[in-house]
């Protein structure tokens, strides 16, 4: 009962794919599974794809997933801002990523890890990924993937180690072909920095053991998961006795399920991730999807609109009881007062539909019925998902032909859409990309006319679903 579950997909800067799905109820989390899939494509991506499709051949649930992409694929910068509202912050953090990563900043997205407070202000790290590779991982899961989260493996590793204890010091992690170090001081992500190794062990422990000793003071704890690195990394920290230090596969991040054997070290990214998906992981507010990038759901250009009538509702119901201890008349005239402003946002919301006096609620409940009932009519399409189809009619429409649409409905393998042009021969070029589109067949334009504004052409298009 109340259990649910998270899936962690750590994608490795050498192909490597490792995935930890966690099992939560109201008292515990437990690791219940994980993958370790090696690289097998002609290219890192080859290899991402062919993971993916096997653990969905698999029947594992990659709607449930949160992803980190590779560290090596991110810019970082830390950055300081003298306010600490989220909303402020997301407005103005690409320009101040301007001029500090090599890319113009319109062709990335971006997110910050808030980090400590300063006064007022906050401190973070910003993540930025080009649009192109996060377009590209996206990819992985297909046009009607769902993903609950997209990060970094460095996110994963942080937020396992804050749950694994970490609350003061730093946490080196050594994925195939990269070694990432994190900061973490009261439990926040204060730095992340990129290593590069070389394949001289004996230089790489000594480079380890310097950048932990300059993030570090005494009784800080380290935790370190670098390989074969990380037994000679412990005992140089260890000789000093001024650290404490642990490997992550000597933690226990979370409880482990009956026979699942697993190293929690070697997995810890994997982990963090899917402690995210589970809502309970330290490292908050990050997501990579930002801007054209987040997911929209059916009902999203509706939200702020239904938000305002729902408010008006609350109000209209406070001020019913309110009449009655309060002055009749006056709680009467802000009752019709604000009923008015409930059925202006039933025009907005419902344009086509008449409004009666005394009954917006009622409508209101009516017509929102009515589009749940569309939408599950939409969702109908054989062999295609309904926002995919939307998507394809949506690419397939010229980009420079102005449309608007009016109504949309499907019957039996059949969609339909009503709207207006500026022209007939913007009609033509719909129906020609149409045509040309192989998931739509016999497409056909019906009572094409010039509407009363003549420079509307008003028109309704037919075709069959493939």
């Amino acid at each position: 009962m109340f259990e649910k579950s998270s899936l962690g997909i750590d994608f490795q800067s050498d192909g490597t794919v490792r995935a930890a799905e966690l099992t939560s109820n109201l008292r515990t989390v437990l690791l219940s599974r994980v993958w370790t899939i090696q690289p097998r494509g002609e290219d890192n991506f080859d290899s991402w794809k062919r993971a993916v499709e096997q653990m969905r051949e698999s029947g594992v649930d990659l709607d449930n997933a949160v992803i980190g992409i590779p560290d090596s694929m991110i810019y970082r910068k830390h950055l300081s801002f003298p306010f600490s509202s989220r909303k402020r912050i997301m407005q103005i953090l690409n320009s101040e990523l301007d001029g500090e990563i090599p890319l113009p900043v319109d062709e990335v997205v971006a997110d910050l890890i808030p980090g400590q407070s300063d006064g007022s202000g906050l401190q973070g790290v910003a993540m930025a990924c080009d649009k192109n590779t996060l377009s590209r991982f996206l990819d992985l899961f297909g046009p009607g993937g769902k993903l609950k989260n997209v990060q970094t493996g460095s996110v994963g590793v942080a937020g396992a180690s804050i749950r694994a204890g970490m609350s003061d010091g730093v946490t080196v992690y050594g994925g195939n072909g990269e070694t990432m170090l994190i900061e973490i001081r009261s439990s926040k992500v204060r730095a992340v920095k990129r290593l590069a190794l070389t394949g001289d062990g004996g230089r790489n422990t000594r480079l380890l053991v310097e950048m932990i000793r300059k993030q570090t003071v005494n009784e800080d704890k380290v935790y370190i998961g670098c390989g074969d690195l990380s037994e000679p990394v412990r005992n140089e920290l260890e000789a000093d006795g001024t650290l404490i230090v642990s490997t992550l596969s000597d933690l226990d991040i979370v409880q482990t399920a009956a026979g699942v054997d697993a190293d929690q070290g070697r997995n810890a990214a994997a982990i963090g991730l899917a402690l995210t998906g589970l809502g309970i992981s330290q490292v908050q507010s990050f997501d990579l999807r930002q801007g054209p990038f987040k997911q929209i759901t059916t009902f999203t250009g509706l939200r702020g609109p239904i938000l305002r009538t729902s408010a008006l509702l609350i109000i209209i119901a406070i001020l019913g009881v309110f009449s009655l201890v309060s002055n009749l008349n006056q709680a009467r005239g802000e009752y019709e007062s604000l009923q008015g402003q409930l059925a202006q946002e039933f025009k907005e919301l419902f344009p086509n539909s008449r409004v009666i006096d005394g009954q917006e609620v009622a409508q209101i409940k009516a017509e929102l019925d009515g589009l749940k009932g569309r939408m599950e009519d939409l969702s109908g399409l054989e062999g295609h998902g309904a926002l995919s189809v939307l998507a394809e009619l949506s690419a397939a429409i010229p980009e420079d032909v102005s449309l608007k649409l009016d109504e949309l409905s499907y019957d039996s393998n059949k969609l339909r859409f009503e709207g207006s042009v500026p022209s007939f021969d913007a009609v033509d070029r719909i129906k020609a990309a149409l045509d040309s589109e192989p998931l739509f067949a016999d497409v056909q334009v019906q009572n094409a006319r010039v509407g009363a504004n003549i420079n509307k052409v008003t028109f309704r298009l037919q075709m069959e679903v493939r």
